[in-house]
């Protein structure tokens, strides 16, 4: 059995490295807030948090108009994380405690396949958050407003049953 190794230019499959691409982004978009990055997938988000937009990694000869962004999210409420899941899923989690859950098919795109709330009070604002994947258990730092007006921040956590796996 042979086996043949092709190198090719990181511009020709992954088209974040094209500065080009960047401007039209913040062009069309405006400014980028953060980037993640999960194998095939890069996510952006835009407008200070608060819209989500995707670029799906493929050869250059395979794109179709050049483009690749797709939005998948636009809320209220700011984006603060992109948590890998299994291949092919992603999380979504806003400072409000929503969480979704997004999958991938090459055919279709994306498609949110699951929603959940981790707030544990109904003024709570998540501040970081964070998967542990041997255990399948998220941790958040939760900001809930106490009786004194101080915040009171919250380390909390659970297990996620068949979620994220």
């Amino acid at each position: 059995m042979n086996v043949k190794f092709v190198i090719r230019p990181l511009e020709a499959s992954f088209p974040i490295c094209r500065p080009k691409f960047l401007e039209d982004i913040v062009n069309q978009h405006g400014t980028i807030d953060r980037i993640w990055f999960s194998p095939g997938h890069i996510f952006i988000s835009v407008q200070e948090g608060k819209q989500l937009l995707t670029v799906d990694a493929q050869r250059l000869d395979n794109q179709q108009n050049n483009s690749g962004v797709h939005i998948i999210l636009d809320t209220g409420s700011k984006l603060l994380a992109v948590l890998k899941g299994v291949p092919h899923t992603v999380y979504t989690v806003q400072s409000n405690g929503c969480v979704l859950c997004w999958s991938f098919k090459q055919d279709s795109g994306w498609s949110l396949s699951q929603r959940f709330d981790i707030c544990n009070a109904p003024t709570a604002e998540v501040i970081d958050i964070c998967y542990n994947i041997s255990h399948n258990t998220i941790f958040w730092c939760e900001k809930r407003q106490s009786s004194s007006n101080k915040p009171a921040y919250c380390i909390c956590r659970r297990q996620l049953k068949g979620v994220m796996q």
